[in-house]
């Protein structure tokens, strides 16, 4: 039951008893008929009250109706008793028309208007002609009027009603549209701020917080007690650090990362009509995303620019090698078996193609793209392929690979290169371990991808290195390239999948490949 109910069955008795009690206190010499009388308007009253109480519980809008018709008759009995059309007691049809008008609107005012109209002109009938029928001493207050004035009090009165009745109706109507207007204005902002994937918290000018959504609930130490609290309580280390006293922060907007995200926050004044500052927005964007593709265009370039110099290193040192080589071949074949400088020539040689084959390496580097075609591989048969060929190594015979793969269909959008990758990463996994341990590969369905996952217990990636590590010439190794991972990359993107590696150091490493499937 609403509280405005409550409020209404409890004033109901309390106003009778308040209204008649300060009436017959000033007449002042009460016999027991005006006592009995007293008790039993206050007792209808109550009673009224109590049986608005049982039809709440079955209908509150009927409950309603039928306690203002009741009103109405009670107010009728305490005027009939009180002088009729002289009695002072008119107001209280007043009041059932207004109160009606606030809990039922438009069509309740009216009812009770025209239920007044009517229990009034039979009260003034019942006081003119039946008097007779409830005997004199019950009447208060009695009453001698001409006819001619009784009738212009009754219309009077009457217009009185209607016209109270209908102001209360268009105020209580307007009211009504007003508030449905501002529900409706606060259900639409509550929806537009819910729907933010940024979080939102309002302070007031002093720093409490007077408003935060779901989304800023990672910011915050506690989600318990948060409203009506200083900001500087609430929010975490990460946030504060950078915010400091929002009353005097230069910077409107920085960025702060929290795990492994990146987040912007943009701080904005609240102002009122008069310019001057009533509170505070923070604003907290997720970025992450964007980081992302600025990194990645970052590389892209770092790659076109190697791709470019590894071109041209490859073709002005190819020629000379190519001379070079030939011509230590030629003196070679010109020199005698007992020859000393025989074996130096051949180391020449030796390394002339060891040169190449770093040559060789600079011009794959060299290529637009990794991926000579997209077709459909079955991802299954291409890791037990590479895992076999990498097990029959004789760097890789301590190593165990562990092969678990559930899913019905591994055919996935890949190229040929993709063998190359696998094998990079699994030969990666096994050396982080010193070529002794268990290198785990694990495939799962996920949704439309298949998500391929290579896991090993080695010494793991420092969290200072992890963000470096798909970064071309960047290598953990000693006499490494760094262009594994980058190069492997930039293959699995190209078949439209990704790649990510979940590390720690001393706890191992968990490179996941998603890939579509076909």
């Amino acid at each position: 039951m609403k509280r405005g109910n409550y409020i209404l069955l409890f004033v109901r008795p309390i106003l009778i008893a308040a209204l008649l009690g300060i009436e017959f206190f000033f007449i002042g010499n009460l016999g027991k008929t005006d006592i009995l009388l007293l008790i039993s308007l206050i007792v209808g009253g109550l009673l009224i009250s109590f049986i608005g109480y049982i039809l709440f519980k079955i209908n509150v809008n009927t409950s309603l109706y039928i306690q203002f018709i009741l009103d109405v008759i009670l107010s009728s009995v305490i005027l009939y008793f009180t002088g009729g059309i002289e009695s002072p007691y008119f107001i209280l049809y007043f009041i059932d028309i207004i109160v009606a008008s606030i809990y039922l609107f438009a069509k309740g005012s009216f009812v009770i208007s025209i239920s007044s109209i009517i229990s009034f002109v039979a009260v003034v009938y019942l006081r003119s002609k039946f008097s007779v029928l409830i005997p004199s001493s019950f009447l208060i207050f009695s009453s001698n009027i001409s006819k001619g004035l009784i009738f212009v009090r009754t219309y009077t009165y009457s217009l009185a009603f209607l016209t109270v009745g209908a102001l209360s109706a268009y105020i209580s109507e307007t009211l009504l549209k007003g508030k449905e207007n501002l529900q409706e204005i606060r259900i639409t902002l509550n929806d537009i701020i819910k729907s933010f994937n940024d979080a939102l918290i309002t302070l007031d000018k002093n720093g409490y917080i007077k408003y935060f959504n779901n989304y800023s609930k990672k910011f915050l130490k506690t989600t318990k007690f948060v409203i009506n609290h200083n900001y500087k309580d609430i929010l975490i280390e990460e946030l504060m650090n950078k915010l400091g006293n929002i009353e005097n922060i230069k910077e409107n907007q920085f960025e702060i990362k929290l795990e492994n995200s990146y987040y912007r926050v943009s701080i904005s004044r609240i102002n009122n009509g008069e310019n001057k500052i009533i509170g505070y927005n923070i604003f907290i964007t997720n970025i992450s995303e964007q980081k992302k593709i600025i990194e990645r265009e970052k590389e892209i370039e770092r790659l076109r620019a190697i791709s470019n110099l590894s071109a041209a290193v490859a073709h002005e040192i190819g020629n000379p090698l190519a001379s070079i080589k030939g011509a230590t071949e030629v003196a070679i074949s010109s020199m005698d078996d007992s020859s000393d400088a025989k074996p130096l020539l051949k180391l020449v040689i030796k390394e002339s193609d060891r040169l190449a084959q770093i040559l060789n390496k600079f011009r794959q580097i060299s290529r637009d793209r990794w991926t000579e075609e997209v077709r459909n591989i079955d991802i299954i048969e291409e890791i037990k392929y590479v895992t076999d060929l990498v097990s029959h190594d004789k760097l890789f015979k301590d190593i165990v690979f562990k092969i678990d793969c559930k899913i019905e269909n591994g055919i996935v959008k890949g190229a040929k290169e993709l063998n190359e990758v696998f094998s990079n990463l699994i030969r990666n996994a096994a050396q982080s371990m010193n070529y002794n341990g268990t290198v785990k590969i694990s495939c799962y369905a996920e949704n439309e991808n298949i998500l391929v996952v290579i896991e090993d217990h080695g010494k793991g990636i420092g969290k200072e290195d992890l963000d470096n590590i798909f970064k071309p010439y960047f290598s953990m190794k000693r006499g490494g390239m760094g262009m594994g991972l980058a190069i492997s990359k930039q293959i699995v993107e190209e078949v439209g999948g990704s790649i990510e590696v979940e590390s720690a150091k001393e706890k191992g490493t968990k490179v996941k490949v998603k890939l579509r499937k076909a």
